[in-house]
């Protein structure tokens, strides 16, 4: 059955029946959003006071960190319009979280389970699909309602020139693409340490992660005003290992939590202040004098404390 937009009434009345038609069968858990992050990712504080980052399943809306793109103000206005402040319930898929340690979730607006976040965003062309294998449970619900968007020329589909349907399995721009051939990235930066900055240099740290084994001796990881960390003689990554990149000395104590848990290795600037700009900055990873990867962001709120660089 065709549907044709008459008004926004008739695009929800499409999603809330779609959605029904997928039985949630997992139970939903409760939270309640503290701030959103972008237009496909939240903060959410659940009843334990567990606070959690919150990217939604199968789908992508543009990138308003690292860059903006094409309508993504307005997908993060629209999100936030969404969900800021209230009440949301969370439905996970096979896979509960992805490789930054974010829980991955269908987000509903209502305990039954009727009216999902992620689906409300792809009809009124705010995101597209993005298919990340196994958490398929919506992919169907997701693509029925992309294809309508893209018909009527909602949001991003009537605004952003040259968009065309992402191959399957991959929703990811030319940069984005680029970034997923580099060997070592870049993968998020803590910029914003807990209570003073410049006694707590611990607090902020970068993680660099490599897709395949390689040698970092002498390689160098700046910030927008150039200071430099350069990595010392021998030190190397294997595939899939992370290091944390502290700016502060080893001596200092690390009680911060935050983005990239858990790295296999850990190294120390060894700044006596801070380094990461709370306002903006960029992080360049470069090899003899040429940039790799790089990671730019804004703050985004006064809560915001870390960027995940999106590719």
């Amino acid at each position: 059955m065709k549907f044709r937009r008459s008004g926004v009434t008739l695009t929800l009345l499409l999603i809330l029946a779609l959605t029904n038609a997928v039985a949630v069968s997992t139970s939903l858990q409760q939270a309640r959003v503290r701030r959103v992050i972008d237009g496909d990712t939240i903060e959410v504080e659940f009843a334990d006071l567990r606070i959690e980052v919150v990217r939604y399943i199968g789908i992508d809306t543009p990138e308003t960190h690292g860059g903006i793109q094409c309508y993504g103000p307005e997908a993060y206005s629209y999100n936030s319009t969404l969900v800021n402040k209230r009440t949301v319930w969370l439905e996970t898929d096979v896979e509960a979280r992805d490789k930054y340690g974010r829980l991955l979730a269908y987000v509903y607006l209502d305990p039954a389970g009727c009216s999902m976040v992620n689906a409300i965003l792809v009809a009124q062309g705010y995101a597209q699909v993005a298919s990340y294998p196994p958490n398929l449970k919506h992919q169907k619900l997701f693509e029925e309602l992309e294809c309508e968007a893209r018909e009527d020329a909602r949001g991003l589909w009537c605004n952003c020139q040259g968009l065309k349907k992402p191959r399957k399995n991959s929703v990811q721009n030319e940069k984005s693409r680029a970034r997923a051939e580099l060997t070592v990235v870049i993968s998020c930066i803590h910029f914003d340490a807990s209570g003073n900055d410049h006694t707590n240099e611990n607090g902020e740290w970068v993680l660099i992660e490599a897709r395949e084994k390689i040698d970092l001796s002498g390689w160098k990881l700046t910030d927008e005003s150039n200071r430099q960390f350069v990595f010392p003689s021998g030190f190397s990554l294997g595939k899939e290992e992370t290091v944390r990149i502290y700016t502060g000395f080893k001596s200092r104590p690390k009680k911060d939590s935050g983005c990239g848990q858990n790295p296999r290795y850990e190294l120390f600037w060894g700044s006596e202040t801070a380094i990461w700009n709370n306002g903006g900055d960029v992080a360049s990873l470069k090899k003899g004098g040429k940039t790799v990867d790089s990671c730019s962001y804004l703050k985004d709120g006064e809560n915001s404390k870390e960027v995940i660089c999106s590719y």
